[in-house]
Parts: C-alpha cells; sequence; structure tokens
C-alpha cells in the first residue's frame, strides 16, 4: 500500500474512532456540574448581542474568558436552538479538530504510525472522555494545548528555529487559550520549550524575532478581547475580570485552602486522568527504552515539561483534578512518539510488530463500549435526572401568559434554569422582589419566602403559593400575587 494510501486509511480510521466515541448519545443527558454555567451565558450573548461581557442569571460572569461561550453561542445558532447536543458540540469538534491536525501533518517530526498513536491513545484517554463529551472548557484548552507543542516541535528540526510565519501562527493558537482558560497554557507550553532550548544551549533563542512576535501575537488576541471589557467595567465603575481572576488565583495557593484528604482526593483524580496510558510512563522514562528514539532531545523535552508542569499544577492548596486535563494532549504526542521508536527486542517486540492494528482494535474497543453505554446506560440514568424533571415541573405550573420571576439573592444560581421555558428574569434583593408586576409569577426558596413574609409591604401583595417544587434537598414555591 502507498504512503498516500496508508495516510487516508489511517486518517479515515481516527475520524471513526472518534464518531464513535464522542458522537453517541451527545445530548441525551441533562447538562452536568457546571456545563449549565458555560450554555446560559453564550445563550444570553445571542439574545442581548454582547459579546464581550458574559453574564450568568443577570449578573456579570467574569470568572472565565470567553471563548468557550463564543463557540456555544455560535454552535447553538447554526443549530438554530440551545440544545444539550448543540452546546457540546464545540468540545467534540476541538478535539476532532487537534487529531486532524496530528495525521495531515505531512511533514512532520514523526511518521505516520506514530501520529496514528498520538491520535488513538489521545482519543481514548479516561480524561479526555469524560470532559470531551462535556460543554466545558477542558476539551478545547486541551486540543489548543496539543496543538501549540505540535507546531512548535516541528522547529526542532531546526533546534528550536522558527521562522516568523510559523511564530504567528503559534501566536495565534496561544492567544485562543488565553481566551480559553487563561495563562495556565504558558506553562504547559514554555515547560517543554525551556526544557529542550536549554539542552541545546539555545535559550537565548527565545529573544529571536519569530518567538518575539509569537508572544506579541498571543497578547494581541487576548487583548482584542480584554481591552473592551476593562472599558467597559471601567466606565461603570464597575470590579472586572482582572480583580476576579486575581482573587481565583490567590485562592488556588492559599494555605488555608489546604486539606489534606481533599487534595489526595484531587492528585489521583489528576493522574486517573491519563489512564489507561499512563501505564506507558516507566518504560518511557527507563534508558534503555529510548535508544531508538529520532530526536530524542526534543522527545524528553516534551516528556519532562508534561511531568514538571503536573507536577506543579497539583502543588497548589487548592488544586483539582481537571487543572491537569490539557497537559494530556502533550503525554500523548510523547506517548505516540514513544510507541513509534522501539525496535527489537527493547519493548513488546511481538505486540510492537502488530501495534497498528491493536491500536486500532482498541480504539474500536472504546467506541463500541460508548456505544453501549448510551443504549444501555443512558436510559436508567435519565429517569433520576433531576435539572431537567424541575425545569418540567415548572414550565407546567408557570402560566404562559405571565412572566417568571426567580429570586436569586441569599441563594444563588441554580442550575435548573437552563430547563425552564420563556427566560426567567432574576431578582436579587428583597427591593427587586417588592417591584415586580402584580400579574408576575416568582420562584423563590422557602426559607426567603417565609422571610420576606415578614415584610409589611411584601405581605400586603397578598402573595400565594400556587406550588410547592422539591429540588434536591431544597424545596421552591410558585407564588402568584392578587
Amino acid at each position: 500500500m502507498s504512503l498516500f494510501k496508508t495516510n487516508v486509511c489511517l486518517t479515515l480510521i481516527v475520524v471513526i474512532v472518534w464518531g464513535m466515541i464522542y458522537l453517541p448519545g451527545l445530548g441525551d443527558l441533562e447538562l452536568q456540574g457546571d456545563e449549565n454555567k458555560r450554555v446560559e451565558p453564550a445563550l444570553t450573548m445571542l439574545e442581548t448581542g454582547d459579546f464581550t461581557i458574559p453574564y450568568l442569571a443577570g449578573n456579570k460572569y467574569l470568572s472565565k474568558p470567553p471563548l468557550i461561550y463564543w463557540l456555544i453561542a455560535a454552535s447553538c445558532s447554526l443549530s438554530g436552538d440551545g440544545s444539550e447536543w448543540s452546546a457540546r458540540l464545540p468540545s467534540i469538534l476541538a478535539i476532532l479538530f487537534f487529531v486532524m491536525i496530528v495525521m495531515l501533518s505531512n511533514s512532520s517530526f514523526i511518521p505516520i504510525d506514530g501520529r496514528f498513536m498520538t491520535s488513538i491513545i489521545f482519543l481514548t484517554t479516561f480524561g479526555i472522555i469524560t470532559k470531551g463529551r462535556q460543554c466545558e472548557i477542558e476539551a478545547i484548552y486541551t486540543s489548543l494545548t496539543g496543538i501549540t507543542l505540535w507546531m512548535w516541535l516541528h522547529s526542532t528540526k531546526n533546534n528550536g528555529l522558527m521562522d516568523w510565519k510559523r511564530g504567528v501562527l503559534i501566536g495565534l493558537v496561544l492567544g485562543l487559550g488565553l481566551l480559553a482558560k487563561g495563562p495556565l497554557i504558558l506553562l504547559f507550553f514554555y515547560a517543554p520549550i525551556m526544557i529542550y532550548l536549554t539542552r541545546k544551549r539555545n535559550a537565548m533563542e527565545l529573544l529571536k524575532p519569530s518567538y518575539v512576535l509569537m508572544v506579541l501575537t498571543s497578547v494581541f488576541i487576548f487583548l482584542v478581547w480584554a481591552v473592551p471589557l476593562y472599558l467597559q467595567t471601567r466606565l461603570h465603575s464597575e470590579s472586572g475580570a482582572t480583580s476576579e481572576w486575581y482573587v481565583q488565583m490567590i485562592s488556588r495557593f492559599n494555605p488555608r485552602s489546604f486539606h489534606p484528604l481533599k487534595w489526595i482526593k484531587e492528585v489521583l483524580s489528576s493522574f486517573a486522568g491519563f489512564l489507561p496510558w499512563l501505564l506507558l510512563l516507566p518504560f518511557m522514562l527507563r534508558r534503555r527504552f529510548l535508544n531508538s528514539i529520532e530526536r530524542l532531545p526534543a522527545f524528553q523535552a516534551c516528556l519532562w515539561g508534561a511531568l514538571i508542569s503536573f507536577a506543579i499544577v497539583n502543588m497548589m492548596p487548592a488544586v483539582r483534578g481537571r487543572y491537569t486535563i490539557p497537559l494530556i494532549s502533550t503525554f500523548s504526542i510523547s506517548a505516540g512518539w514513544f510507541l513509534c521508536f522501539q525496535r527489537g527486542k527493547a519493548f513488546f517486540p511481538h505486540i510492537l510488530e502488530k501495534r497498528i492494528p491493536i491500536m486500532v482494535w482498541i480504539g474500536a474497543l472504546t467506541g463500541v463500549v460508548m456505544i453501549l453505554v448510551s443504549i444501555l446506560i443512558f436510559p436508567i440514568i435519565k429517569p433520576f435526572e433531576r435539572k431537567r424533571a424541575f425545569g418540567e415541573m415548572v414550565n407546567n405550573c408557570v402560566s404562559r401568559d405571565r412572566q417568571l420571576y426567580q429570586y436569586y439573592a441569599d441563594y444563588g444560581y441554580q442550575p435548573f434554569s437552563y430547563y425552564i421555558k420563556g427566560k426567567p428574569r432574576y431578582l436579587h434583593s428583597p427591593e427587586d422582589a417588592l417591584a415586580i408586576p402584580k400579574e408576575a409569577q416568582m420562584l423563590v426558596r422557602d426559607k426567603v419566602f417565609e422571610r420576606l413574609s415578614r415584610d409589611e409591604r411584601f405581605a400586603s401583595r397578598n402573595p400565594k403559593i400556587l406550588k410547592r417544587l422539591a429540588y434536591k434537598r431544597k424545596v421552591f414555591f410558585l407564588v402568584c400575587f392578587d
């Protein structure tokens, strides 16, 4: 078989494996975890036309940069709905985009079998499977991290020398990474670069125009959003994203946030995200298995950059297991690179002779498992969903001709809001509750309603409980006014 046909066949297999793992039942389950906090700001952007400042429950929501909201908004706009499937589509497309870049890099630093193994390893890693099927930041951030490193690794053919075009291109992707989740991508990207250039005694290369252009481009991409955001929040004399991000970063390093058992649990979760391919790591660190690897300094820089970054992130007192998921792309590149160049009797020779068919089987079996899960397990889970069920109960109780107000103060945003039809308006204080129209209806926690009822001004409006609704262990009242 010619090289071209081999490339086409292996690329097609990667696409099929991706489809088998990430498409089945993508929109079947209700939004999980913080997914609703990604979808609702995106839908609000479509409604208001303001793509600079994200809003959640009527308040500015600046805890994360806006790329995830923009992508979800684009997906929902193109599909014509705000369904779970549309919201999760950008995550799985980002995964596909990364593996396609890997597979279609004809002038790559590793041959096609290494690129194929890198792609299958990435697609079948536990952390990517779990986060990649959600409308969360991790899949997009991981893919962008992998793309930047993959493009830079091509420059190691010339000992790290880059032309300005590649520098600008990498800077564009780095800038998108900054818009996805902030500056942590710089650690994941620059750790391998610093290791490689230091070993080559060529650290001054970072001061060359191509690297400077890379930095300037990434900063420019970020500032295209950050400057308008700063001007708008400054205009209204409000605290902006900078202060909120600063508080978040400081809280991650606050020693008071350290709880030994919780920290151990999160670190173990970090390791679990790299399974099952983490089992290759002991072999990747042993010298006897590295002799046959081409461009060994670049391989070691890639691997040790990932390990050092992993260690730094997990040293944070308030670390979360998801923080290291972006390193899965770096580890996948290293693992595929490692397996590609194993020769002779060095490393399971009988298995390596059939490594491509074995990888095909691993990808196919993982896909079959995900298909079976979507067919057999998801229908069992759906009756226990609470957010969707609660939203439907509210929808059945609220009159179509009445505006629903949701009391937000005191107990904060509630994740079932996504499933309430007709955009509810939010009340942020007791004074807001006094000002709603008489013909409106209000959804409020039982304890808050009791407190409001002790206010004579509120009681004079003759509030009546139409329905008592239970969400998990919380009780809500649907209230109307005479």
